[in-house]
Order: C-alpha cells, then structure tokens, then sequence
C-alpha cells in the first residue's frame, strides 16, 4: 500500500466528515480535477481502514498512468499532494462554517479589497450592533469585535467620513482590555499549572515582575462602572487572579465558584471550558491533595457544567480522556456508583474512536474495583487491549490485585 499522511488524517473522520469530504472533491467549484476525483473514490472505497490492493502503488500508477512514463510514480505524488490541498480547503471550509465571527469579517475583508465601501459601513454597523446585543466573554468575541471596529474605521476614512470615526477608539480600548484581562488570567494560570506539576520551568523575569506590578482587581472596578453587562464576570476574574496568586486558596475558591455558576451564560463555551478547567484543576492539583473534603466541591462542578454540556474540548467533537477519567474518579471519590457508572457508559462514545475501547475498559476495571465487584472487574481489565509493554505490566498489575482481593493468594502470585 502506498504511504501518505492524507490516510491518517482520514482515519480521524467520522463518517458523516467523510461523506461531506466526499461532496467537496465532487463539487466542480472546488476541484475540477477529475483524477482527483477518481482517487478520492477509490480511497473512500477502502475505508474505514483505507488499505487494500487498490491502494498498492502498482494498482494506482496503472489506473491513472497506463501509458509507461519514466516520472509516473512523481505524477503520482502530485496527484496526492492535490488531494491533500483539497482535504485542507475542506477542513479550513468546516472551520469558517462553525465560526460565525471569523466568517463575517472575512466578509467584511472582501467588501473592502472590491472598494464596496459603503456596503462595508453597513455591513460592519450591522455586526457590530450584533456584537453588543452578544456580549460574551472569549478571546474570540473580542478579536472578531475589534476586526469589525476595524473595518469600519478604514471603510468610513475611504469614503472621507474620517469624522465619524471618533467614538470608536473608546469602544476599541474598552475591548482591547477585556481581553487583555482574559489573556492575563489565562497566562496565569499557565503558569500556575506549571508550578503545581513539578515540571522544572523557568518564568521569566519579566513575567513575574509584570503579574506583580498588574494591579488587576483596580482595572476590574474600573471596567464594571463602565461597563456593567460584564460586571458579573469580571469580578469572577478578579476571584480568579486572587486564587491563582494563593497557595491557601479555599476561601476565594468557594467564592469564585458561585459566581461562575451565576455568570456562566455570558461566557462563549471556550470560556466555559476553560472555567471548568479552573476550578477542577484548583481541587485535583491544590485542594483536594490537603483536604479530600473538596472533591465534595469538584463534583458539583463536574455536574453542574455536564448539565450545560461542556465536556468536549473546544473545536474537538472529542472529550480529552485526562478529562473522562479524572471525573469518573471524582465521582468515584464521592460514592456515588450508580451516577459514576451512567457517566461512564453515556460519554463513553464522546471519546476519540481510536482510544475509545481502551479508556473505557481500564476506567471501567478501575471502578469496579474500587466497589469491590471484582468478577466486573476482571472481566473489563481483560478487554483491555495493551500495546506496550508498559500498558501489559498495568494490565498484569491490576489482575494480581484483583486476584488477591478476592483472597485467591496463589493465582495473584502466578498470573
């Protein structure tokens, strides 16, 4: 079979993208090559695994090639390097599709390159008007409301109405620091996350003087008397930066979690997954090492943002596996078995389709034997496919635990 990274990336569609990938190489606006096209055919033809005869170099080479050319095998990597500009083409295509902000200033970007600018003044009012009807709190909001502050700007000097302009800058600085305040916490809790692993990181010096001399909860107050649609979660940004700056930081946890509960709605969903990610990274790597009591807390949260659907990981149709396995403990932790084992059958299927057996199997033997169903137990450690070697000695270590569990001494010595 031939080799091509273009079959790995394939193997990571479902069959739906597959399908829609399909449609795109057979849309005479997208490609109008039809050997192309008759490549991705067959390519499709072998899926899930994308390997078999056809696929040998020979087969392609004398279906596309029959007439003997000395550089046919060279042809044949221009034809794949093709197909794999059209695989990009698609994926940027799906992208611009489910980012509607990115979308319209790219618009907006066009409108402007084709002199249209009185279409691009209205067009930018209108997104505009729509941004502050949104009011969300992501990097992505506020990148896409300064390229629309933007556009209108230079579509207005254009047209010599430069004058109009002058109430944009403070519309412009306003969200210049909003996301100045997200990209600070998120640094800092980067940073913070680092420390806590135990991974030997240097900061930089003039990182930690600027987090010591950034004084952020006097621009939050600030902001809030501006600004009071924001007000809410700004204060929640303002817990966060205290936290973060705390080794003892039980007192501004608790707080910190409410007010993410009340303000969760103002948030874009990466917003949301990078608070959950937060205040359950809080307990997993500081709290809950002292003091188990606040796994009582992470549990809560787990629920709560399950509730919201926030659990895959932002721009994947994946859940991280760190993230499925660290809440089947937390839930485990707190006893709750007939709520750890649903957790684990339902958002089982939300897993990448290549580790997805594996996880499931190894948290699911994980479990059982925590509640001493060691039959259970057994039964799912021995699904469990290893690779390496280290994955074999896990294996073999947990059945010998399982094994002496059940008091059968002799069998954990010598399985």
């Amino acid at each position: 079979m031939i080799n091509h990274k273009i079959f790995d990336t394939l193997k990571s569609f479902d069959e739906n993208y597959l399908k829609r990938l399909r449609d795109f190489t057979n849309s005479p606006y997208f490609n109008s090559n039809k050997k192309v096209k008759e490549l991705f055919e067959i390519i499709y033809s072998a899926k899930p695994e994308f390997t078999g005869k056809k696929l040998e170099k020979k087969n392609l080479i004398a279906k596309f090639f029959p007439v003997k050319e000395k550089n046919s095998e060279q042809l044949l990597k221009n034809l794949f390097s093709e197909l794999s500009g059209l695989v990009k083409d698609f994926l940027v295509h799906n992208g611009l599709q489910r980012n509607e902000y990115v979308r319209e200033n790219l618009y907006l970007d066009e409108l402007f390159y084709l002199s249209k600018f009185s279409d691009g003044v209205k067009q930018s009012n209108n997104l505009i008007a729509k941004y502050k009807g949104d009011q969300l709190f992501s990097p992505h909001y506020f990148d896409s409301y300064s390229k629309a502050i933007s556009n209108l700007s230079r579509c207005l000097y254009m047209e010599g109405r430069s004058f109009e302009t002058e109430g944009l800058s403070e519309k412009s600085y306003e969200i210049f620091i909003l996301k100045f305040i997200y990209d600070f916490i998120d640094l800092k809790n980067s940073v913070a996350l680092y420390d806590k692993s135990g991974n030997a990181i240097e900061i930089p010096e003039f990182i930690t003087k600027f987090q010591n001399s950034f004084n952020l909860a006097e621009i939050v107050e600030s902001l809030k008397k501006y600004n009071r649609n924001y007000a809410g979660i700004l204060d929640a940004y303002s817990d966060m930066d205290e936290m973060l700056g705390r080794e003892d930081n039980s007192e501004i946890f608790l707080k910190l979690k409410q007010k993410v509960f009340a303000n969760i709605d103002k948030v874009s969903y990466e917003e949301k997954y990078f608070l959950y990610t937060v205040l359950t990274n809080n307990v997993y790597s500081n709290l809950g090492a002292a003091k188990p009591e606040y796994y009582k807390d992470a549990f809560e949260i787990v629920k709560f943002f399950l509730e919201k659907e926030v659990f895959l990981y932002p721009g994947s149709p994946y859940m991280l596996t760190l993230n499925y396995e660290n809440i089947a403990s937390c839930s485990s932790f707190m006893e709750d078995n007939v709520w750890t084992e649903n957790f684990l059958i339902e958002y089982k299927k939300f897993l990448n389709p290549e580790l997805r057996d594996m996880i499931f199997n190894k948290s699911m033997a994980s479990f059982k034997l925590g509640i001493r169903e060691f039959d259970d137990a057994l039964k799912y450690i021995n699904c469990y496919k290893a690779g390496d070697v280290y994955e074999k000695v896990y294996v073999k270590f947990y059945i010998i635990i399982i094994f002496y569990e059940k008091g059968d001494l002799e069998r954990s010595l010598y399985e």
